[in-house]
Parts: structure tokens; sequence; C-alpha cells
């Protein structure tokens, strides 16, 4: 049984000041957090020793360049430790997210990174996942309703009191 682990990255991007200077190099390190945790729950997700690991990564939408880098260096991050990334873009549409996810269901991937379109129309069709036995793993926007192994994102809130007080600083 996996134990949900959520991690909160706005706090590290705003640490390292990198939102407000740098914005590729924060989705990078946001994405290397997301690829570290991944790294430690990919082995655990493979039913054979020795079997090609494959992760279907949905996007809500390569239009948006948050998500089209998030895809990218989810690609290339996996490639580095030897694990294929089946693409999947959702194009900002539900209906188009569900036949994706229907796709890595039905291709047998070893795990589902989701940045779901809409988290809560989107828990019958990850409950086909589970039923397959295929773990899913929230990224950008949490999944309620659904027990995901883990989800990275972002609390807007925490970030927005975070950018308030250091705009605070700057006028000061």
């Amino acid at each position: 049984s996996w134990n949900e682990t959520e991690i909160n990255y706005t706090e590290l991007l705003f640490q390292h000041d990198l939102l407000s200077r740098n914005g590729g190099e924060a989705v990078t390190r946001a994405i290397l957090i997301i690829m570290a945790w991944a790294s430690v729950l990919l082995p655990a997700v493979s039913v054979h020793a020795g079997e090609n690991l494959r992760i279907g990564v949905c996007v809500m939408g390569e239009r948006h360049p948050f998500f089209r880098d998030m895809l990218d260096e989810i690609t290339k991050e996996a490639a580095r430790v030897g694990v294929t990334v089946v693409p999947g873009n959702a194009d900002f549409q539900h209906e188009r997210q569900v036949r994706v996810i229907e796709e890595f269901v039905a291709a047998k991937v070893s795990l589902i990174m989701v940045a779901p379109y809409d988290a809560r129309r989107l828990v019958p069709t990850l409950d086909k996942a589970g039923k397959a036995g295929i773990p899913v793993m929230s990224i950008d926007a949490a999944v309620g309703g659904y027990p995901t192994i883990t989800h990275c994102g972002s609390d807007n809130f925490a970030g927005g009191r975070l950018a308030a007080g250091l705009m605070l600083e700057e006028l000061d």
C-alpha cells in the first residue's frame, strides 16, 4: 500500500528567488524534484525484474509553455535514468485527457503522472488505472477523491503570500 506524500515546491522556488528572476529555471527545478520522487517510486512499480519502465505523462496542454517545459524536462530526465516516457496532451479538454489516460491503461504503462485538467471528473478514469494495477502520481494540481501515490504541486495561497512579502520588501 502506498502512502501519499505531498511535495510543496512553492517555498523551495521562493527560497531560491527563482520565480521572480528566472521562471524557466524554476520550472526545471520543480520538475527535477518531481523526477527525483518518481525515480524513488518507479522501481517499486515494476512488476518483473529487468522490465523496461514506461511512464505515461499527461499534461493539461502543451500550448502553455509551463506544461510544454514540464513534459520536455520529465522526458529528458527519465531518459537519463533509462525510463521511457509515453507523452500525453489533454489540450485543455477533459474528454481528451480521459482518452489519453485510457490509452495509458491499455498500453499497461508502469506509472501514470497526470496534471489533471478537471480533477474531480477525472476520478472515474483514474479508477480504471487503479483496477489495472497502475499507480498514479498527480503533478501541478491534486486529484481530490483518488488515492494517488504522491502529489507534487504548489500551494498558490502560500505562493501569493510569499510574493506579496517580497514585493513589500522591495518597496521599503
